[in-house]
């Protein structure tokens, strides 16, 4: 492997683990009653599936670089 295959995955994962730990409590936060003022999830979710995508691409570049 390149050192640029090397240096894309280990960013790339760095960051993956980082954004997941930040923002998967409060995915996991349950919907509460519309009476209460609370934050969407969805957000969340969508940033998450998109991180892990981004993950499985970096590996990809990775292997291929």
């Amino acid at each position: 492997m390149s050192v640029a295959g090397n240096f894309v995955i280990w960013y790339r994962t760095i960051g993956w683990w980082t954004f997941w730990a930040r923002v998967h409590p409060i995915a996991l936060i349950p919907k509460q009653s519309k009476a209460q003022k609370t934050t969407s999830r969805t957000p969340y979710i969508f940033l998450m599936t998109f991180s892990m995508a981004e993950h499985i691409l970096s590996w990809a570049a990775y292997i291929a670089l």
